[in-house]
């Protein structure tokens, strides 16, 4: 059925089963029924969709046309893979739902949504064109590769509708992350992630796989279940991260982290990973820790109380003034020395071990009360 200026149906029923609809100018939807299952859309004009209820097609073809839903019931589900591969072509979905249940792939042309949720499922990618949700949600399940084009989510949330993983060829900040009990990978080292607002991880099959990609959190981790996982790349928690539960597991990475890190529960995996604070740190665990380096990058790290053990594998160097770890009862074991110019490393109940090579030029190295342990060589031409 062919439909050059289009349809007002306000009653009655529009009945294409399994056919093909080509249309133009308008669709337009008050009432009555539309059967649109196994049918191909196809568009003879740019097209203007207004619908009281979701519409469901087989496939979509744009015809290097634009399809625009009008307002925020004209809802569209797509079966079939949707492709957009002209400049021409455009999706304008503003405060409407689109459901594309196969997927997309955008080599020219543009999505664009407002206010409206934009889910996809299947495998998906975008080479060129654009891809913006300026607000609402943006849902994705299966697999989605970026390697051009311009992807936007300015103000939007983002939200897994199965495990997803997301390969990209540069950073994709989003403002809020909702695993919803699914997984994200991030397919490549390029495929670095950035994300707002805090996140909570509270369910087993809630992880967050990053590899070798650069994961950036503005806001706070909380995990009860679940896992946050890195692999010979970067993990950033400026506002630090609270683990009653899950996984911690960074190995050989770095671990960048701010204002709080407190442990009380979960299983922790630090083994090669370099510490380096955000900002000034307090450290809180019911285990020792044990990582390969430590970075004050001229913040302060305290460790809370007693059971907050930390090992430092390689040499511990504090050359600011600005630079101090205060470690009060708990135990820190450096196993190849330290070195202080400037900063202060202050003890007053634990054990400070320290073995290899070691000096003191400048600064403070402070054991009021407790244990200091030493092996190896120890000069101090200089500091208190």
């Amino acid at each position: 059925i062919q439909l050059e200026q289009g349809v007002v149906l306000s009653g009655g029923k529009l009945t294409v089963p399994n056919s093909t609809l080509v249309i133009g100018n308008q669709f337009n939807k008050s009432g009555g029924s539309a059967n649109l299952a196994g049918a191909s859309l196809q568009l003879y004009s740019d097209l203007s969709l207004t619908s009281d209820t979701l519409l469901s097609v087989q496939s979509l073809d744009l015809n290097q046309q634009k399809l625009t839903l009008s307002d925020g019931g004209s809802d569209l589900e797509i079966q079939n893979l949707l492709e957009i591969d002209h400049a021409n072509e455009g999706l304008i979905t503003g405060d409407a739902d689109l459901k594309l249940k196969q997927g997309i792939s955008i080599s020219a042309g543009e999505v664009i949504s407002t206010a409206g949720t934009v889910a996809i499922k299947g495998a998906s990618s975008l080479s060129s064109g654009t891809l913006s949700v300026s607000s609402g949600t943006l849902a994705l399940g299966g697999s989605f590769e970026k390697n051009g084009g311009t992807l936007s989510f300015s103000d939007s949330s983002f939200s897994l509708l199965d495990n997803l993983n997301w390969t990209s060829d540069s950073l994709l900040e989003i403002k809020t992350l909702e695993l919803d009990n699914f997984s994200l990978t991030l397919g490549s080292a390029s495929s670095d992630m950035k994300i707002i607002d805090p996140l909570t991880l509270d369910h087993e099959d809630e992880k967050l796989i990053s590899g070798e990609a650069d994961l950036e959190f503005t806001g706070l981790v909380n995990m009860s279940l679940g896992e946050l996982f890195s692999s010979n790349g970067k993990i950033q928690l400026e506002q630090g991260i609270v683990l009653s539960g899950g996984k911690l597991t960074v190995p050989n990475s770095t671990l960048v982290i701010g204002n709080q890190f407190n442990k009380t529960g979960g299983s922790i995996n630090l083994a090669g990973t370099n510490l380096q604070l955000y900002s000034d740190l307090s450290l809180t665990s019911d285990t020792l820790l044990s990582i390969q380096s430590l970075d004050l990058n001229q913040q302060k790290l305290t460790l809370s109380d007693a059971g907050s053990d930390l090992e430092v594998q390689n040499l511990l160097e504090i050359d600011h003034a600005n630079e101090g770890l205060t470690t009060g009862n708990a135990d820190l074991e450096l196993k190849q020395g330290i070195s202080i110019s400037a900063g202060e490393v202050t003890s007053y109940g634990g054990t400070v071990a320290i073995n290899g090579t070691s000096s003191l030029n400048s600064g403070t190295l402070s054991v009021s009360s407790g244990t200091l342990a030493l092996g190896g060589s120890f000069e101090k031409n200089g500091g208190t």
